[in-house]
């Protein structure tokens, strides 16, 4: 029954549309694969947090990783991301509010984001090392494997 598939309806601008039928066509596949390719990548993103049992610092990846798209997409504000991330957490393994404010402003206010990160790192960051310097100081601080160099390879890798 698991892998038994179901028609769903979803409701996409024209633009949208528009767009999936250029790709569809590029690539030589029919507009539903488009859409189920979206999809998968986007429920892989996301993945921790189609588990219950993860929270708190568990959740850092996805927030620090994406969470500049879902913060934004959803609206979420460091109040509702905050339960979503601490709700039901122990103490030793919550992300403190003042984290989740610097994940929520990451696009809203880089201005501010920059001068609290400065505040934090007692450095002055040039804004292209804003949020290398930002996932650096998050997984430094809650136990992540990220590094520096990491981090810039990344960024460098998406601009």
């Amino acid at each position: 029954m698991e892998n038994q598939k179901q028609c769903v309806s979803v409701r996409l601008s024209t633009n949208d549309i528009r767009k999936i039928k250029r790709i569809a066509e590029r690539l030589n596949v029919s507009d539903s694969d488009v859409i189920r390719f979206g999809i998968k990548g986007m429920l892989s993103q996301l993945l921790p947090l189609s588990d219950e049992t993860s929270s708190g610092r568990q959740l850092l990846p996805v927030f620090l990783e994406h969470g500049n798209e879902v913060v934004r997409y959803f609206d979420f504000d460091a109040e509702r991301l905050d339960r979503i991330i601490n709700e039901n957490v122990p103490a030793e393994l919550r992300i403190d509010r003042v984290d989740i404010e610097l994940l929520t402003m990451r696009n809203v206010f880089p201005n501010y984001l920059k001068s609290q990160l400065e505040n934090l790192l007692g450095d002055t960051l040039e804004d292209r090392e804003l949020i290398p310097n930002l996932r650096q100081y998050l997984y430094a601080k809650y136990g992540g494997k990220k590094t520096a160099r990491s981090d810039r390879t990344a960024e460098t890798e998406l601009n």
